[in-house]
């Protein structure tokens, strides 16, 4: 299809293209609905799919004319719209300016539409910056904890003679009462006390029983944090019996369970030094995520320009529908999760706008940063990344993963994550760091603690 196109920016986030389609494409696009009208038409005197060209035009003349200028200015659009300097935003769709026009068959066709665009803005140069950095120590006692974890994956679990100890497994038969009414009652259930994740908790209650024994005894659940909403301020009736007790038995290190955990791991030398880059690796991606807090924090302050109010909508409706989806998992109103974030439906967008604006301002960054510094991402960056993806779904082939997102036209997201990826990267490469404070990896959690606080205090 042949056209001409001239964009424009109005101001205001909002752009202005002027499309010219020659009037032979018109002509022959005008012809081709003729044609496709002729097919079905009936009118009295002519038998269907026969009635004379003249006598549709004559009928339906402005009508076929319109229907030719809607497909041709829709087409030419949808392919300009891959060329635009400026990328239209959001999900409305463009807006036709001017009136509907008389057939003109002799003159070009020109259609001007507006849409939503990426606005004029700026922002300080990423080397500019200065943000504070945290460190984090990976310590003989975090490689053995890690190593205790990975053996215990491959544990045993062997008969027990004597009495149940905090880090055991029983079966157990049970019966639960509130008042005299049964409530719960399971024959041979797995009680992990290590876990201790048992709705009623008997695992802590069981400790120094033996195989045979019997108990019967009340329980009251506080409320309190932590114990689920259908038992605070209840008491219960227990009846219990222990069928068998389990104990944990965690393999030697040998050479052989070493290339059993990684192949390429031949001795516990070796574990452990894997174990260690991990954890490093680890712990310098938790502070990577904080200094990305920092500066991006920075970044959006130094923003300086249009907010297309286009774009704070979509990241509330986004926003509000995550509410709308939390409140379907977890069986409860739309009003009472809203209400754990001291939020209402009524004034939702109030008091989210100012964060929607910040997210919009570093999302409009990031972009402008992809496309400087070209880090679209590359069929084979997409095709690496969801080989790492694919490694959390075992028999999944790599090539066919690819495959099956290319034909549901689902890899954006990949190249999304990809590209995200990369201007992360650039980011955390660019900015200069100032020392912060140096965590040990088991007071990891206390980083993010403390950088939330900063974070709260800044917007004071």
């Amino acid at each position: 299809m042949k056209y001409d196109y001239k964009e424009e920016y109005l101001g205001n986030a909002k752009g202005q293209v002027t499309i010219t389609i020659p009037a032979k494409e018109m002509m022959t696009e005008y012809n081709k609905q003729i044609e496709e009208i002729k097919k079905d038409a009936v009118i009295p005197g002519f038998r269907k799919g026969h009635v004379p060209t003249s006598i549709i035009e004559t009928k339906y003349r402005k009508y076929i004319w319109g229907d030719a200028c809607n497909h041709m200015a829709g087409q030419a659009f949808s392919e300009v719209f891959l060329k635009l300097d400026r990328n239209p935003i959001g999900q409305e769709m463009p807006k036709r300016v001017g009136e509907e026009v008389e057939p003109e068959f002799n003159k070009d066709y020109t259609i001007v539409m507006e849409y939503n665009c990426v606005p004029d803005f700026k922002y300080k140069d990423l080397n500019t910056f200065e943000v504070v950095k945290d460190e984090v120590t990976v310590s003989k006692a975090d490689i053995d904890k890690q190593l205790e974890k990975t053996l215990q994956e491959y544990s045993t679990f062997e008969v027990k003679d004597g009495k149940i100890a905090k880090d055991d497994i029983a079966y157990i038969n049970y019966t639960v009462k509130e008042g005299d009414k049964e409530v719960y009652k399971n024959e041979n259930e797995y009680i992990n006390l290590k876990l201790n994740m048992d709705t009623y908790k008997v695992g802590e209650d069981i400790v120094g029983m033996a195989k045979g024994e019997k108990k019967s005894y009340k329980k009251t659940f506080e409320d309190k944090e932590g114990v689920i909403d259908a038992l605070k301020g209840k008491t219960f009736n227990i009846d219990l019996s222990i069928n068998e007790i389990k104990t944990e038995k965690i393999p030697e290190i040998t050479n052989e369970l070493c290339e059993e955990i990684d192949p390429d791991i031949h001795n516990e030398a070796e574990l452990r030094k894997k174990i260690e880059d991990d954890l490093k690796k680890y712990a310098e991606n938790m502070v990577n995520q904080c200094v990305l807090t920092r500066f991006t924090e920075e970044l959006i302050k130094s923003f300086d320009g249009e907010v297309p109010e286009v774009l704070i909508d979509d990241v509330l409706e986004r926003e509000l529908h995550e509410y709308h989806h939390r409140a379907e998992n977890a069986k409860k109103t739309l009003a009472e999760v809203l209400a754990e974030d001291n939020l209402t439906e009524a004034n939702f967008k109030t008091e989210r706008r100012e964060e929607a604006i910040g997210g919009v301002k570093i999302g409009l960054i990031e972009q402008d940063l992809i496309k400087k510094n070209n880090l679209k991402a590359t069929e084979d960056e997409i095709k690496e990344h969801i080989k790492d993806f694919s490694k959390y779904y075992k028999g999944i082939d790599p090539e066919m993963m690819y495959k099956y997102y290319a034909q549901n036209g689902q890899l954006e997201q990949f190249a999304t994550q990809v590209e995200n990826d990369k201007v992360h990267k650039l980011m955390t490469d660019s900015v200069k760091y100032k020392k912060g404070k140096t965590y040990t990896f088991e007071d990891m959690p206390k980083m993010f603690d403390d950088l939330n606080e900063e974070m709260k205090a800044k917007k004071k």
